[in-house]
């Protein structure tokens, strides 16, 4: 009866530290993913603010006729 409780045990064991590695690798790719989209709206920003001067580029322009 002691041997089966042990295999409980380790079974129970192993399974608890699936879940931590599982956690581990979903902490990570959620991180991942953040970053990702942090870097994607710091590009959406600068890409909005070269529009932004070069509308305010071409309206000097315009307004000397040139």
């Amino acid at each position: 009866m002691g041997s089966a409780e042990e295999k409980l045990k380790n079974m129970a064991s192993t399974a608890k530290k699936n879940v931590k590695v599982f956690e581990a690798k979903f902490d990570e790719k959620v991180a991942h993913e953040r970053r990702k989209a942090k870097e994607a709206h710091a590009k959406m920003e600068l890409h909005q603010a070269k529009v932004r001067h070069a509308d305010a580029k071409l309206a000097g322009k315009q307004a000397r006729g040139g």
